[in-house]
């Protein structure tokens, strides 16, 4: 098994978040034809604070990985405190905003999902292919 490194991960990158825009694109569309668009308000804005969110863990863990053991774990822990405080703050500000909670909510937790499905679909491609690969040599 190979090594992942710099250009395949933002190959990667790059597919996962053209996948999460073209799905909040889909999703803000079906809304608006729906007449929902406290839904599509909602969802587009939890999209883009998780795409925040992302960045700000990003930077967090390049930021860790030239420090020392001991300064990386609490320049991590200050990151994660953070990270849940920027949430909070995102989901309180949504209820004097009358925005749709639920929706903010599916819209912070897409690229989690994206990442997901994308990983999960490598992994099953994966499998499928070293299945074969056996097959051919007869295991």
């Amino acid at each position: 098994m190979r090594e992942l490194n710099h250009n395949d991960a933002a190959l990667i990158s790059k597919r996962v978040l053209l996948r999460a825009c073209l799905l909040v694109a889909i999703v803000a569309v079906i809304a608006y034809l729906r007449d929902k668009e406290t839904f599509m308000i909602g969802f587009t804005l939890g999209a883009v604070f998780s795409l925040l969110d992302w960045i700000f863990l990003y930077r967090r863990i390049n930021t860790s990985a030239g420090l020392p053991f001991e300064q990386a774990i609490k320049h991590m822990q200050e990151g994660w405190l953070f990270r849940v405080l920027y949430l909070v703050l995102v989901l309180i500000g949504s209820r004097y905003l009358s925005i749709n909670m639920l929706a903010l909510i599916i819209g912070l937790f897409l690229l989690h999902f994206t990442v997901m499905i994308d990983v999960g679909a490598a992994l099953f491609i994966k499998g499928k292919n070293n299945t074969e690969h056996g097959k051919e040599r007869g295991e």
